[in-house]
């Protein structure tokens, strides 16, 4: 009999289930959850944020520039940005946040600190309502409104809220509990600000950003100058809410340096021109441009001619230029001259107010930025020396950069007419210039109160 060639059932049986295994891989490996088409639109949604985070953040690095020129708050100078086309739109939010819209993504940006918070697609997201803050009584199982300045600091807040979405599901909350629609959260007695970041879903993932701040509600703290040079880290660039100078210029101080007497503080933000003051003898600064000043005329002023001389007879500040008057008592060349001035307390006696405080200068001296720098950075800090009879030169030990945002910006960063004028005479330059251009005024305190 003729033998015919084929495959038997049995073979066909195996042959089928073989292939439905591997078109099930297949299919697995294009369409399952770590499959490639969801891995492609998982690099496509990365890369998309990625972008977006960097050209907002370049954004920002402009506004930082700019900012200490114009002084403009963010969201005038993101509104300009959207003018320009560099951004979609912009929305300033009740939370102290800002929302912007970048290539069909919504960035969430927070206004004092200039942190990217949050990168999500644009679109429907959670809705966010019905916040209330309260103190929890543990021991007697109670819980009473939040009121502000009512608070004793440390003492643990809750925050809850309702989240809700119409057209997609709530998926979770980055801290606190989710249940049934509530959000509860216990601060540990510090924290300033609670951020909230409620994710949900429709076909892909959103997200709803939501700031609450804190601080406003707890006490004001008084502190000594022992308090703060104890914990330095702690205070130091923090606002203080029991000082304002009869002189226009200055809305604000933060706390710079403090020793076991006194506490010395700075001005928020820089003095325009016009707030300057004049020498006794009437000469004005030398205005070379809007933010740009130096002190042309004022090396010239008879009033500051003896420079250490003049120094170590009239000014309460002598003590913070201790090293140079000890080693040059008679140097008059233009840098000490210009510094006379910055240290002359008389004239920048309308940045403090009577009893509250001892004197006023126009910007620190080199010796107490490099100790104020050293208590908050003692494995990293600048350290100076009298180089010469024309100033000091700063060494830095275990070198390394600092941000011009760190301690809420005292340390600002020495370039050009963006840092701090440092009132000391600078080795480096034989001009009539101190260490960097700007200008901010100190003041001596020996109590203040943090809100």
């Amino acid at each position: 009999m003729k033998k015919e060639n084929g495959i038997t059932l049995i073979a066909l049986v195996i042959t089928i289930i073989v292939l439905i295994i591997l078109a099930g891989v297949s299919i697995n490996l294009v369409l399952g959850d770590n499959g490639i088409i969801t891995k492609a639109k998982w690099a496509k949604k990365t890369y998309g944020e990625e972008a977006v985070r960097e050209k907002v953040t370049l954004i920002l690095g402009e506004y930082i520039t700019e900012e200490n020129e114009t002084n403009q708050n963010l969201h005038t100078y993101l509104e300009q940005q959207a003018t320009a086309g560099k951004i979609e739109s912009t929305e300033e939010n009740q939370d102290g946040t800002q929302s912007v819209v970048v290539d069909d993504y919504i960035v969430t940006i927070d206004e004092n600190t200039l942190e990217i918070i949050d990168v999500s697609k644009l679109g429907p997201r959670p809705m966010i309502s019905n916040i209330k803050i309260t103190v929890v009584n543990e021991v007697e199982g109670t819980e009473i409104e939040a009121k502000e300045n009512e608070v004793e600091p440390g003492t643990p807040l809750k925050i809850t809220f309702d989240v809700s979405f119409e057209e997609g599901t709530i998926v979770g909350v980055n801290k606190g509990t989710l249940n049934n629609g509530k959000v509860e959260y216990t601060t540990d007695g510090k924290e300033t600000e609670a951020i909230f970041i409620v994710t949900g879903k429709i076909e892909e993932e959103c997200r709803k950003v939501q700031k609450v701040a804190l601080k406003k509600f707890y006490k004001k703290i008084e502190l000594n100058a022992e308090d703060i040079a104890q914990n330095p880290m702690s205070y130091y660039g923090e606002l203080v809410t029991n000082y304002t100078c009869p002189s226009e210029g200055v809305e604000a101080w933060r706390i710079f340096y403090a020793d076991e007497m006194n506490i010395y503080l700075i001005a928020d933000n820089y003095l325009e021109a016009s707030n300057v003051p004049n020498s006794p003898n009437g000469t004005e600064i030398t205005q070379n441009s809007e933010n740009n000043l130096s002190f042309n005329n004022i090396v010239n002023d008879e009033t500051y001619a003896t420079g250490s001389d003049w120094i170590i007879k009239n000014s309460k500040a002598k003590q913070w230029l201790n090293q140079y008057l000890t080693d040059f008592p008679e140097a008059n060349n233009p840098s000490v001259k210009a510094t006379a001035y910055m240290l002359d307390t008389n004239i920048w006696s309308n940045y403090y107010a009577g009893d509250f405080a001892e004197y006023a200068i126009g910007g620190t001296t080199i010796e107490m930025w490099c100790e104020s720098y050293r208590d908050t950075h003692p494995n990293r800090y600048k350290n100076c020396y009298v180089y010469n009879t024309m100033g000091y030169r700063v060494n830095e030990i275990n070198e390394g950069e600092y941000s011009k945002g760190e301690y809420n910006g005292i340390y600002s960063e020495p370039v050009s007419q963006q840092g701090t004028w440092i009132a000391s005479p600078n080795a480096t330059d034989n001009a009539q210039r101190l260490f960097v251009a700007g200008e901010r005024t100190y003041i001596s305190r020996k109590s203040v109160y943090l809100q």
